[in-house]
């Protein structure tokens, strides 16, 4: 269960409001889920965690993780972990805390569909995501998700021209590589 802080709390995280009006909500949140249930407190941490990352607030992530115990691995329904989450949303930031201080794999994080961070950002058609995933982290241009599908093939299928061009013309991507 939820606290009723909750609806109160996803609000100041949306606003991006002051960093720490936003850790006193997130510190009286926990302390309710604590009180109610303790067994749910973690799940309640990690509930946070992987809004913040969707909502891209950095210092907030920062905190749940360095601070309050957040599981950078957690994953959510659909086995997206918060680098998958960061790379869908565009947060480039975030991906780099996360990549960079957390230790988070960006070769070897996969959702259920087998997607990795790349296909993510690409799908999404966030151009700068993918490129640090490529030219920093050298994340595999050909590795397929379930469907054998490629982060190229993910950018045509939503029509993410720049980062197509990116991935043929600038990373000589083969255009013909199959998704079968």
């Amino acid at each position: 269960k939820m606290p009723d802080i909750t609806t109160e709390l996803i609000t100041i995280i949306k606003k991006n409001s002051a960093e720490e009006d936003t850790k006193k909500a997130i510190d009286a949140a926990i302390d309710e889920v604590r009180k109610d249930d303790p067994s749910q407190t973690k799940v309640y941490v990690n509930t946070l965690l992987h809004f913040s990352v969707q909502t891209g607030h950095l210092p907030i992530v920062q905190y749940l993780l360095d601070e309050k115990g957040g599981d950078p691995h957690a994953t959510n329904t659909i086995g997206q972990n918060i680098l998958h989450l960061a790379a869908i949303n565009g947060h480039l930031s975030i991906v780099r805390y996360l990549v960079n201080q957390q230790k988070l794999n960006p070769h070897t994080a996969r959702v259920h569909g087998g997607e990795t961070p790349l296909h993510c950002a690409a799908l999404a058609g966030y151009l700068p995501v993918v490129r640090y995933l490529v030219d920093e982290e050298k994340v595999d241009l050909y590795a397929k998700n379930n469907v054998h599908s490629t982060a190229a093939h993910q950018a045509a299928l939503m029509g993410h021209v720049q980062v197509l061009r990116y991935l043929i013309d600038e990373k000589y991507m083969d255009p013909n590589t199959t998704d079968s």
